[in-house]
């Protein structure tokens, strides 16, 4: 997508009544999805990737307790919590500072733009295994044990 800037279609397969569908008529359109976005949301998810992603530590993680529950990450050096004015400053800055990129997908960096497509793609599949979620399990690796009847996936 980055190159030709192609539309990416999303195909997937389930099982319903013993019978193998799939299903291909998810269109993933980066360009499109980021634009739905708000500006404040597009800027939590750079600043979220910018920590993650690139190690700039220079962001409290308290800061996405709002974006994402982080409760099993322990960093001693962010233990002290931002108060909520602080998370707008540091929100507000962040906005003025990029703004050309926060309104523009194609200004992105190429890191920054398979971050937000990963993004995008794990939010369909989310979809998807809360659609099907028994096929999931039926074909993920961690779940060994098939139904009575069903042909088994792991040969």
């Amino acid at each position: 997508y980055i190159i030709s800037k192609a539309n990416m279609l999303i195909m997937y397969s389930y099982y319903k009544d013993n019978i193998l569908y799939l299903e291909n008529d998810i269109h993933l359109i980066p360009e499109k999805l980021y634009n739905e976005l708000d500006i404040p949301e597009k800027a939590k998810l750079l600043i979220f990737n910018d920590y993650f992603n690139y190690n700039k530590k220079n962001v409290s993680i308290t800061f996405f307790e709002d974006l994402i529950n982080l409760d099993s990450y322990k960093i001693k050096e962010d233990l002290i919590p931002l108060k909520s004015e602080d998370k707008k400053n540091i929100l507000n800055k962040f906005i003025l500072e990029n703004k050309d990129k926060l309104e523009n997908f194609y200004l992105l960096t190429e890191e920054e733009k398979i971050f937000f497509i990963n993004y995008f793609y794990h939010q369909i599949l989310e979809k998807i295994i809360k659609k099907y979620p028994e096929n999931w399990m039926l074909i993920h690796e961690r779940w060994k044990k098939q139904p009575e009847n069903f042909s088994n996936l792991y040969k």
